[in-house]
């Protein structure tokens, strides 16, 4: 309890840091419009069933697949067979609770809804496959030793482009052509988007050279259940983070829910920028054939704090102008 009151206390003193300046509202405005928290709308009883159930399901299965990671002694290319559907399985129970969020908080904003039942079922088809593969002992992505392995990496290629990929992107677009009215929503839906759309790019870049290690096969060493390589250049934590970038925009709005909203607004800005900055910096890194770990990784810091720095200032000088303005 202490610690989690802790963490709190310090979010919202490097909140107020970075809303320095910033306007306050004028005017008799209701105290929920005062708030940073994006609120579900009255449309969220009638959110797509898949999805609900997606969230739901994923839970549970992670949980059975670490249970068969600890009990099941097989491994392959030094890890346990079922650590990749492990890995996978949160990461889409992530995704699915973002999209989640999103409709609940977005009933008028167009195609939302069936895009992400369209990215649902392609998160459901990957998830089967990547463990039947591992119930198989073998690989799942880049496994073109057999017809069979070829045809289940092509159909993983197939939910992921024609489904997950093309809802992000017709969800995206959709939220750059009618932005929400509510601020919160609008400042986390869209650049998180953004971030996710980076995320694939990494993911293709992946897909075309056939494999996410730079210099080197994919294997051998690389850290703890994540698996990056400790080696090599890999781009899997670029992907990873361009993928996860708005779960955190989230967090973040969510641990400010009871603050104003130019705070909030302050605060998943600079995140924003700090995740971009990041993204590019591990993608730079992977490209040079430079590991996660590594001498390296303080220009990838130091890259993440400029563009964190950049998009406080960028913040507080748009406060002035708007203060200047009234």
């Amino acid at each position: 309890m202490n610690a989690a009151l802790g963490r709190n206390l310090l979010v919202r003193r490097v909140a107020a840091r970075l809303t320095r300046g910033v306007a306050k509202p004028n005017g008799s405005v209701p105290r929920d419009h005062l708030r940073c928290g994006a609120a579900p709308s009255v449309a969220s009883t009638r959110l797509p069933a898949l999805l609900r159930r997606l969230v739901i399901a994923y839970a549970p299965l992670t949980g059975a697949l670490a249970v068969a990671a600890a009990i099941d002694p097989r491994t392959l290319m030094g890890e346990s067979v079922w650590s990749k559907p492990l890995k996978f399985s949160a990461s889409i129970g992530l995704n699915g609770a973002a999209l989640l969020w999103l409709v609940q908080r977005s009933p008028g904003v167009p195609f939302v809804r069936g895009a992400t039942v369209l990215s649902a079922a392609g998160l459901a088809v990957e998830q089967v496959l990547i463990t039947l593969q591992a119930a198989r002992g073998v690989r799942s992505h880049f496994n073109l030793d057999t017809p069979f392995d070829a045809a289940v990496f092509a159909g993983m290629g197939a939910s992921l482009v024609g489904g997950v990929g093309a809802a992000t992107v017709t969800v995206a677009a959709a939220f750059a052509l009618r932005p929400p009215a509510d601020p919160v929503l609008a400042r986390v839906a869209r650049p998180g988007l953004g971030l996710m759309l980076a995320g694939f790019a990494v993911g293709a870049v992946m897909l075309a050279r056939g494999r996410h290690s730079i210099g080197t096969d994919d294997g051998g060493r690389g850290l703890p259940l994540l698996g990056w390589s400790t080696t090599a250049g890999d781009l899997r934590p670029a992907h990873f983070v361009g993928l996860h970038g708005m779960q955190g925009l989230i967090v973040a709005a969510y641990l400010l829910r009871d603050a104003p909203v130019p705070t909030c607004l302050a605060v998943t800005r600079t995140l924003t920028w700090a995740a971009g900055g990041l993204l590019a910096a591990l993608t730079g890194q992977a490209l040079a054939g430079a590991p996660v770990l590594s001498p390296s990784t303080a220009a990838v810091l130091g890259a993440t704090a400029a563009a964190a720095a950049t998009g406080a200032r960028s913040t507080r000088r748009a406060a002035h102008l708007q203060q200047v303005a009234r």
